[in-house]
């Protein structure tokens, strides 16, 4: 009896590419089955295996290996499964710790697995398709690859111990490429998985290519022939649509164990610079005016001062400030009708907005909202935040 303990199903992609990838425990431990879900893709399991003849035909370094082929039928491929970690956690664990020098060590060592570990070869013919465009004397100084194993991605490389194992074998064809195609796209997948936390803030990709002496006249061409390669596969937005890996739902004990090390080790930083502050001269001052200020209410006379000089009387009371037409027009109304925004009130709303800020604080989404709202033509009531009793306003 097996169970299924992860699935990702790739239907973002066309007929011809679309295959499922499951870890199952079964009676002889966990095992990784890549399953064609269409007819249409059963060619492309077969082009799984030989991707993984290539990679392995390809290696020149012990330490890479592939999980051994366990079972094979012309509708699946089922490999062993590897525990470990990823290069992507490792570099991306880097940055979390906001290693600068640990995460540019881990993107060298990557560039020298790519030297080192595979085969180049000096006469880089056939090329693969797409390449043969390039202006050559942009490549003249470039090592090539002798097959394109576009699979050598950060996050299909997986340590375990002192071995490095390519768990993936989809995308490797028997042409020359660029070795810096190769890097460029791995780290700009990278990048792209990571947008959300702002890694590009960290480090950028041109000052990754700069450093290995990538010609950035080179990135916007890798960059087309990735887009068109994408196309090609259907996934069409530049990175897979669908990233989760064999260990997206797996880490081993020891991974974990090292994480909330870095995270404790983080926290404890964190304390000690807040101790430090804390008793510092000008944290003390600070926090006793914020006491003074507060009990005796210093606080709100600020606030009627500030208001007073922002927005006169008008302004203590918390009166709203009429929006302003464009100079040379009377109304909104005028200025919507001269832009030909608003012809006619007809299907138009009435729209209330209860917002979190008074219209005359700082401008901002509520704001942008309502303002954009109103160029449509609708009628926006704006709210106030701060609610008075009745009879309040005059």
């Amino acid at each position: 009896m097996s169970e299924v303990l992860h699935r990702t199903c790739h239907f973002e992609r066309a007929p011809e590419y679309c295959i499922e990838t499951e870890i199952v425990r079964d009676a002889d431990g966990l095992k990784v089955i890549r399953r064609a879900v269409t007819t249409a893709a059963r060619p492309h399991i077969e082009q799984i295996y030989r991707g993984y003849l290539l990679i392995q035909s390809n290696t020149v370094a012990e330490q890479i290996r592939q999980p051994a082929i366990l079972a094979r039928d012309e509708v699946s491929v089922t490999f062993e499964y590897i525990d470990g970690i990823s290069f992507d956690k490792r570099l991306y664990a880097a940055f979390q710790r906001d290693d600068k020098q640990a995460f540019s060590e881990l993107i060298a060592a990557y560039y020298r697995l790519l030297q080192e570990a595979f085969r180049q070869t000096a006469e880089p013919y056939p090329l693969q398709s797409g390449f043969e465009t390039i202006d050559y004397r942009l490549l003249a100084e470039q090592p090539f690859l002798a097959a394109t194993l576009l699979d050598l991605e950060l996050d299909n490389l997986l340590y375990q111990d002192d071995q490095l194992y390519v768990l993936n074998s989809e995308w490797c064809y028997a042409a020359a490429v660029p070795l810096s195609f190769i890097f460029f796209r791995a780290v700009r997948t990278f990048l792209d998985q990571h947008y959300a936390m702002k890694v590009r803030g960290f480090i950028t990709l041109e000052e990754i290519c700069d450093g290995f002496g990538i010609d950035r006249r080179l990135l916007p061409v890798y960059a087309a022939l990735e887009a068109a390669f994408q196309a090609k596969v259907g996934t069409g937005n530049g990175f897979w649509l669908n990233r989760k890996k064999y260990l997206q739902d797996h880490e081993n004990l020891a991974a974990l164990e090292e994480k909330v090390a870095q995270q404790a080790e983080l926290i404890a930083q964190k304390e000690i610079e807040l101790q430090h502050i804390h008793s510092s001269y000008v944290w003390q001052i600070a926090n006793l005016l914020h006491r003074i200020a507060s009990r005796t209410g210093l606080y709100r006379i600020w606030k009627v001062l500030f208001n007073l000089k922002q927005y006169g009387w008008a302004g203590v009371f918390h009166r709203p400030r009429p929006l302003q037409p464009p100079q040379g027009l009377a109304t909104y109304a005028d200025f919507l009708q001269q832009k030909g925004i608003c012809p006619g009130h007809e299907n138009k709303l009435d729209i209330i907005f209860f917002s979190i800020i008074n219209w005359d604080f700082r401008y901002q989404r509520p704001q942008h909202l309502a303002s954009a709202l109103a160029a449509k033509g609708h009628r926006i009531f704006y709210v106030s935040s701060d609610l008075r009793k009745q009879g309040s306003y005059s």
